[in-house]
């Protein structure tokens, strides 16, 4: 059994991918049938069992159809002051593809004993289709009361509450530090297993207030926090998660482990069409949102379509709409679009049938999400992030898609991730051995823009994601104030050869140096398929070092990055928006395809906050840096030299440097 505000689980929104043609505003007319009276509804106290009926739904194209219903039960108290009646659906397509997803919010009707009870004529509402059970041989469904549903109509918010600031002394804060953390550390090696899918969900689920998700836990749990396995003896149960519907087996297995820790998954099904053509007998202008109608969400369209669809329940005289009969995200006010939409076809499976709906036209706005109810307007209240992507592959000609990505703090990162993986595999596989760069830029609100480039050998299409995700999701989830994302563009480049090498030898031409002069060294690094490389690079010690011993690296970038956060660990000290966009810029800009030199010098002073307090007398030292005290941080001086060797490098090689005046004794004691 399922559950959503109590223990059943909603029948969940099927989303669809399609490739589409570019559509920046594609809402026109009035897309809402607005009655001139409320629906007569029945309220809970008046649903006995044995009660019949009927609901209304489309089980293909745009046609809404009706098919019987009885009550078999009401159950009260799944949850505070809440009751689910429980239906037996009769139907030929329903008794062979039992509870389908995308039927959600079906509204459901039943007669008054002295009415006529003709199919798909009278009666009064009582909610919407909403729960259901997998692997269910017929098709018993749970609805979610209309009285519920209204309230979340009184509900609704005009408008967005504006962003407040959140303090950075909570776990949240301590979130942000861990995503740092784990981005600084993305480089952790070179070779084809960089990015498995694991560490995609490890980055999101690293910051999470809860731990993951146990597979082997059964039983009634947070059906956000918990993975969908079969029963093994077709009796136990565990709650499921929204499915979010893809075009390809890529991207479906991509997503299941982008979209864990928010609750969803993905499955594989067919296309939509807003701004496109679509099947024959779709007349878009003609199609409005009305009981038993689709209602789709399209989070991504543009060239490529990716919406969550269910089904209309109620339009009330005012044109308020109320959908689903259970939450999308359930969090309460919200700004997403709202389309009208039809259906290709239902795909009946042993697990849980889904409806392949597609989109047909933006008409409005949801503005209220919650576990009853989702209520959207004719009002356009969403706001969009402009996203292109320019893809270049071997023996292929340039491509270049464009999106419109639906702006949310929680989804909007994972949309952009699954945008961009599928501009990648769209038309092939890359080759067995190649080297993908990435290069994204990214901006968000104040004008913070961030730069982000990726080089990576043996790569797959998911190593795109590695590039920009996880700077989209610090930004715009990060602990002190709401953050938009403004628009992204991403330019990825494939060749079909491995640019990976190992760092293999290295040798400095004095290991004894005075201040003011250079070190100097040669290194060798082993490509993969080539012959050795030599490379030479020179640091400069600056003038007033003091004679001493110290360490001089030349290494890979994942190296390099340990090294150099740990020599000045304030630079992690983040307290405001703004300080988190410099680290972020800091960490981005460590690249990849270069040999990193690093002469890390003595301590040079002492970081209060972020602000470096360089050279201060002992006495002074002394005094901030107490043991009591966790404001004050030292940190070293280092000197740091890149050499292009348009590699991806893995290894690293330590010196040590023996700094004197030159009037000092050349000698090593």
């Amino acid at each position: 059994m399922y559950c959503s505000a109590c223990l059943l689980k909603p029948i969940a929104l099927l989303a669809v991918v399609s490739l589409l043609i570019f559509c920046p505003h594609p809402a026109r007319g009035n897309g809402i049938a607005i009655p001139d009276q409320a629906q007569r509804i029945m309220t809970l106290d008046e649903v006995q069992a044995g009660m019949k009926g009927y609901g209304m739904t489309i089980f293909q194209g745009t046609k809404i159809e009706p098919f019987a219903v009885e009550v078999l039960s009401i159950v009260h108290d799944q949850a505070p002051k809440r009751a689910v009646i429980w239906i037996r659906c009769h139907h030929p397509r329903l008794e062979v593809s039992g509870p389908v997803q995308g039927m959600s919010g079906s509204p459901i009707y039943l007669w008054d004993t002295d009415e006529p009870k003709t199919l798909g004529q009278g009666g009064r509402l009582i909610g919407a289709f909403a729960y259901g059970y997998p692997w269910d041989k017929v098709c018993t469904a749970g609805v979610q009361p209309i009285e519920l549903m209204r309230k979340v109509a009184g509900r609704m918010t005009a408008a967005q509450e504006p962003p407040q600031p959140r303090s950075a002394g909570t776990s949240e804060g301590l979130a942000s530090l861990r995503r740092l953390r784990w981005i600084a550390d993305r480089h952790e090696t070179a070779d084809s297993k960089r990015y498995p899918l694991d560490r995609i969900y490890e980055f999101l689920v690293s910051a999470s207030k809860k731990p993951p998700p146990d597979p082997g836990t059964a039983g009634p749990t947070n059906h956000h926090r918990r993975r969908l396995l079969p029963p093994p003896n077709g009796t136990s149960w565990q709650p499921l998660r929204l499915p979010i519907a893809v075009g390809s087996p890529l991207v479906a297995q991509f997503g299941v482990t982008m979209l864990e820790p928010l609750g969803l998954t993905t499955v594989v099904s067919t296309v939509g069409a807003i701004g496109s053509k679509p099947p024959a007998g779709f007349n878009a202008d003609l199609i409005q949102i009305r009981p038993g109608a689709v209602l789709s969400v399209p989070l991504v369209y543009g060239d490529l379509s990716l919406s969550g669809s269910g089904t209309v329940t109620d339009v009330l005289p005012d044109g308020t709409v109320l959908a689903f009969g259970h939450e999308m995200f359930g969090q309460g006010p919200t700004a997403v679009p709202m389309a009208t939409g039809y259906v290709h076809f239902i795909a009946s499976l042993a697990t849980m049938s889904f409806r392949a709906s597609g989109d047909l036209r933006i008409v409005g706005s949801l503005v209220q999400d919650e576990f009853s109810a989702v209520v959207g307007n004719s009002q356009i209240r969403f706001e969009t992030a402009p996203m292109t992507v320019a893809v270049r592959l071997p023996n292929q000609p340039p491509r270049h898609y464009k999106y419109h990505v639906v702006d949310h703090p929680k989804i909007t990162p994972v949309l952009t991730a699954i945008a961009a993986l599928r501009s990648v595999s769209a038309v092939q596989e890359l080759p067995r051995e190649c080297t993908m760069r990435v290069k994204a830029q990214l901006a968000f609100e104040g004008n913070r823009t961030l730069e982000a480039t990726g080089f990576a050998p043996n790569a797959s299409a998911i190593d795109v994601v590695w590039t920009f995700v996880p700077p989209v999701i610090s930004m715009m989830q990060n602990s002190f104030q709401k953050l938009k994302l403004r628009s992204i563009q991403i330019d990825v480049e494939v060749k079909d050869s491995v640019q990976a090498a190992t760092l293999i030898g290295a040798r400095v031409d004095q290991a004894i140096v005075a201040p003011g002069t250079a070190v100097k060294l040669s290194f060798q690094i082993q490509p993969y398929g080539g012959p050795i490389q030599a490379h030479r690079a020179e640091v400069g010690v600056p003038l007033n070092t003091p004679e001493g011993d110290y360490q001089l690296l030349v290494s890979d970038a994942a190296s390099y990055s340990t090294r150099m956060f740990a020599t000045r660990p304030h630079l992690m000290s983040i307290t405001t928006i703004d300080e988190l966009h410099q680290t972020l810029n800091k960490i981005l800009s460590i690249r990849t395809d270069v040999a990193h030199v690093m002469l890390q010098l003595a301590e040079k002073g002492i970081a209060v906050g972020r602000n470096e307090m360089p050279e201060l007398p002992s006495s002074r030292r002394a005094m901030i840096a107490t043991p009591t005290s966790t404001t004050a941080t030292s940190f070293f001086e280092t000197v740091h030299q890149v050499v292009n060797i348009d590699h991806a490098l893995s290894g690293e090689i330590a010196f040590t440097i023996h700094v004197r005046k030159p009037d000092s004794e050349l000698s090593v004691p």
